[in-house]
């Protein structure tokens, strides 16, 4: 993402594929295989072991899953109105690129330091393998759509390191 900004940044024309190859890996990656995990698997388990559904970490993590898509769909909104010429979407894009970059990074941090260790301490060793083979039956099932998703990944991050 932070190539493409730079990109709007420095007055180059937009490179639309992979903005779109953005929205797709967030969408089908990001949001459906891995939060679908969380929300599907993990969130259900916590829950279950007496976590409070409002709040930290998983109301937190819920609210920043639906605020992440619809950031991801301002961002494609915005991709196919410069496509379609109007001037205004480079500078919408632009901004959803640095909000998106500012917003990933701490979601991240607290799936890192705050939930996933959560659930290492309060979760059974039997429910962590049952949620392990939940994450292994989704893989199993999209394996496909995550090798190209990963593919995609390598796409991107070689097209950015091009430059």
């Amino acid at each position: 993402m932070a190539a493409l900004r730079h990109d709007i940044a420095d007055g180059d024309e937009l490179n639309v594929t992979a903005l779109r190859n953005v929205v797709e890996f967030m969408r089908v990656f990001g949001d459906e295989l891995h939060h679908g995990k969380e929300e599907e698997i993990l969130f259900p388990a916590l829950e279950a072991a007496g976590v409070p559904v409002k709040g930290c970490p998983i109301g937190t993590l819920r609210a920043e899953h639906a605020k992440g898509r619809e950031m991801i769909s301002s961002l494609a909104e915005a991709i196919d109105d410069h496509a379609r010429g109007e001037t205004a979407a480079r500078d919408a894009i632009a901004g959803m690129l640095d909000d998106l970059m500012e917003f990933y990074p701490r979601h991240i941090w607290k799936e890192d330091y705050l939930a996933f260790p959560m659930s290492d301490k309060i979760l059974t060793d039997e429910v962590k393998a049952e949620v392990t083979q939940g994450y292994q039956a989704v893989d199993d099932r999209l394996g496909q759509v995550r090798a190209r998703m990963e593919q995609l990944a390598e796409t991107l991050y070689a097209a950015h390191h091009a430059q």
